[in-house]
């Protein structure tokens, strides 16, 4: 009965850890950096220390985020079932995703549960995606020391009734740097909040090695 009282409060929700490679962020071909579907991305701009060791929980148990994503380009999007524009691009992330499986590119998207509520488990946050539509995405729950290991990455919100700014999403390449990062909502080519849908964003993540 709790369980269904909880998971009735998602449903209306719906209307450190050590560091990884430290350096000036990958060395990405001008092409890509040219590229419309970078331009959404806010390149690094000097060290970066990214929390790769940081521990997170998954559907088969504890591991680092770097075992987690692979020697792979990875998108990791955090959100938060109380983060409204978190949820609004959870689906097109899906599709997204299903979408760079299928041709065969190198890239992965995450979603990343982290900063929410203390009572909203894993495995409601798996629910929630799976009644988005966003079953598909690897989903994994940031530990409370790589929430902190984040917050040092994206900053604290200047608003102290918000535990974190969300979304925020982050772009590392195959070789562990930094390639681009984001807070809110990713926006198009053309301004819109509908990166995760256009065409320029498949062909750019698809390109990623």
């Amino acid at each position: 009965m709790a369980s269904f009282t909880r998971r009735s409060a998602l449903v209306g929700g719906l209307a450190a850890a050590a560091a990884a490679p430290t350096g000036a962020g990958a060395d990405i071909p001008t092409d890509l950096r040219q590229h419309p579907g970078y331009r959404a991305w806010t390149a690094p701009s000097g060290a970066t220390r990214l929390p790769l060791q940081a521990r997170v929980q998954t559907s088969t148990g504890e591991m680092s985020l770097s075992e987690l994503i692979g020697r792979r380009p990875a998108v990791v999007a955090l959100w938060a079932t109380w983060c409204a524009p978190c949820l609004l691009e959870k689906p097109p992330q899906a599709s997204l995703s299903r979408r760079l499986a299928r041709a065969g590119a190198a890239t992965r998207v995450f979603a990343l549960q982290a900063f929410d509520d203390f009572d909203v488990s894993f495995d409601d946050g798996c629910w929630m995606l799976n009644e988005m539509g966003a079953g598909g995405l690897p989903a994994a729950r940031a530990t409370p020391a790589a929430e902190t290991a984040f917050r040092d990455v994206f900053g604290t919100s200047r608003d102290p009734r918000v535990r974190a700014v969300l979304p925020a999403v982050l772009l590392i390449g195959g070789d562990g740097l930094e390639l681009g990062r984001s807070v809110g909502m990713m926006r198009g080519a053309e301004g819109r909040g509908d990166y995760w849908r256009e065409e320029t964003t498949f062909d750019f993540l698809s390109r990623l090695m």
